[in-house]
């Protein structure tokens, strides 16, 4: 660990990125020590001649909440407040609101993202985020609305609903994204498809990029909110699974959410779990590793012993007969 504040701002703005990527490194965590240095990196952040403001972003992110599995698509969890480096961040927030206007869309949408993670301050932010919405960039967008729906509550549906139908697909997909979040089986009925269009599409010509959330992965956050619409969630996914793979990494935790360590039979699983390895088998979309992590067979053809009440031989998925 650096020694000192002074040190550790030379290094952090220094011209040298292999000596600012090892300083930033060096903080990463939740512990004191990296809390400590939290109003250093806001302080460098709020410097607009400080280079590579947008990886200090990205490292105030991670020390707040972690990985994103961590949080999405339900938000932060009661217990973040215990984390050092979170009470320390939540000292930016009036800092995330005024970056919403930064005039680099990458550092808006990172800014948008961090708000997201202190609901205890989520009125101002609400009104933040929605004001950046009426003239922010397709990512920006994105990113505020999904902000949004992990702050607001019941009373944001009415004003979301209508951009469901919006010309701008960020805009619809955060729409769908928040709506899920805010709203779960009784999100509106658009949210559903918009969703799915969002899961299973491509990013709009022209375009590479997604938004901050789920490390940029537009479509896995929108996989991850249809698990929140319920039933009418898991039938869309299942229904659309043959043509497209990356509905699996939804469709299996929907029906398992944790591990299974008591080895039941297929019999024994619920009609839901039963359902879903049918489909994932018929589908070919077997992945070995999201299988064996929740303790169920991870290739095809223990998973079809399995479901046919054959004792599949248990084996890791890379190992080969």
């Amino acid at each position: 660990m650096l020694d000192g504040l002074d040190e550790q701002r030379r290094a952090l703005a220094s011209e040298d990125p292999e000596r600012r990527k090892r300083a930033r490194d060096q903080l990463r965590g939740h512990d004191e020590a990296s809390a400590h240095a939290v109003p250093l990196l806001l302080e460098l952040v709020a410097d607009l001649a400080t280079p590579e403001r947008n990886l200090i972003l990205l490292l105030l992110d991670g020390m707040t909440v972690g990985e994103d599995d961590f949080v999405l698509p339900e938000g932060v969890r009661v217990g973040f407040e215990e984390l050092p480096t979170y009470r320390a961040v939540h000292e930016g927030v009036p800092l995330f609101r005024k970056l919403l206007w930064d005039g680099d869309s990458e550092i808006e949408a990172q800014a948008a993202k961090l708000l997201a993670w202190f609901p205890a301050e989520a009125d101002g932010s609400l009104e933040a985020l929605w004001a950046r919405l009426e003239t922010a960039p397709q990512t920006v967008a994105g990113a505020c609305l999904a902000a949004i729906g992990l702050l607001g509550g019941r009373h944001q549906v009415e004003r979301l609903a209508p951009l469901l139908t919006d010309d701008d697909p960020y805009r619809r997909w955060g729409a769908a994204i928040a709506l899920a979040r805010i709203a779960g089986r009784e999100a509106p009925d658009p949210t559903l498809d918009v969703l799915l269009d969002a899961a299973t599409g491509d990013l709009p010509d022209g375009t590479d990029e997604g938004v901050e959330f789920d490390n940029g992965d537009m479509p896995g956050y929108a996989i991850r909110s249809l698990r929140l619409l319920g039933p009418r969630g898991l039938d869309a996914m299942l229904e659309a699974l043959p043509g497209c793979e990356r509905l699996v990494h939804g469709v299996v935790p929907h029906a398992f959410p944790e591990r299974i360590d008591a080895d039941p039979s297929f019999a024994e699983l619920t009609d839901d779990q039963q359902r879903v390895l049918r489909e994932v088998l018929r589908s070919g979309w077997v992945v070995g590793w999201q299988l064996h992590n929740l303790g169920l067979p991870d290739t095809p053809e223990a998973l079809d012993a399995y479901i046919r009440g054959v004792k599949p031989r248990r084996r890791w998925f890379w190992q080969r007969d």
